[in-house]
């Protein structure tokens, strides 16, 4: 926000100051320029010291110091007051945090308030609002995301997989459907889930491994967890 109310007062002060010996439209010019060129550099700056702080919690959350990493990615909030979308962005990375680590109750605020442009995040509120049956906000959370994430084969197989377990195969059948379509490249573990639901049978999810287990729809193996646990030490 303040970066850009610096910046349409810098370029508006030089339009100003040039209107004195220049036509309006000649001083204009210069101000509008000015402008974008300020902006630019306002906006770069903060995403600069936004993705600084990002980093910096992604280390302490890698050494398993969640709390900590929590509290590092929330210092970015005060950012938000110079930049859109800062705060929508902090949200999004904190509730995703949260729900990884099942604070379902803790996430759902963040995810709410998320940055639209990470599909991740409006998955995993589709996921919650699944678990609650919630189905018209989980259909909502979940068309939020396969626009963002159109070309993300487990964007649509999330969606469809909440689909199908709440009984609408064919909805979840025309999800797939139009996530073939969308993808550039076929993939192959969602053309297999197409096929097993218009052959009756059930959709599989596991060979997403980790990406698909992020979600809590469907318990991780125990063999597959201790794997996990021992190669994070």
């Amino acid at each position: 926000m303040l970066n850009l109310i610096i910046s349409l007062l810098s370029g508006a002060l030089l339009a100003v100051l040039l209107g004195i010996w220049l036509s309006p439209i000649e001083a204009v010019i210069p101000g509008v320029v000015l402008f974008a060129a300020l902006y630019f550099l306002l906006a770069r700056r903060a995403m600069k010291r936004l993705e600084a702080i990002f980093l910096a919690a992604q280390k302490e959350l890698m050494a398993g110091r969640i709390e900590k990493g929590i509290k590092i990615m929330e210092t970015a909030r005060s950012l938000a007051r110079w930049q859109f979308m800062v705060g929508s962005q902090v949200d999004a990375q904190v509730g995703m945090v949260l729900f990884v680590r099942e604070d379902f109750k803790a996430a759902q605020p963040h995810l709410e308030k998320a940055f639209s442009r990470i599909w991740i995040a409006s998955a995993m509120l589709g996921s919650l609002h699944y678990k609650k049956k919630n189905v018209e906000q989980m259909r909502r959370a979940f068309d939020k995301a396969v626009a963002v994430g159109k070309k993300q084969g487990l964007a649509w197989q999330v969606y469809a997989w909440c689909e199908w377990k709440l009984g609408n195969p064919e909805r979840a059948i025309e999800i797939l459907s139009r996530g073939s379509k969308a993808l550039k490249e076929e993939d192959e573990r969602l053309k297999n889930n197409l096929l097993a639901l218009q052959n009756g049978k059930k959709m599989k999810m596991k060979p997403h491994g980790e990406q698909w287990y992020q979600f809590h729809l469907e318990k991780m193996p125990v063999q597959k967890m201790q794997q996990v646990r021992f190669a994070r030490r």
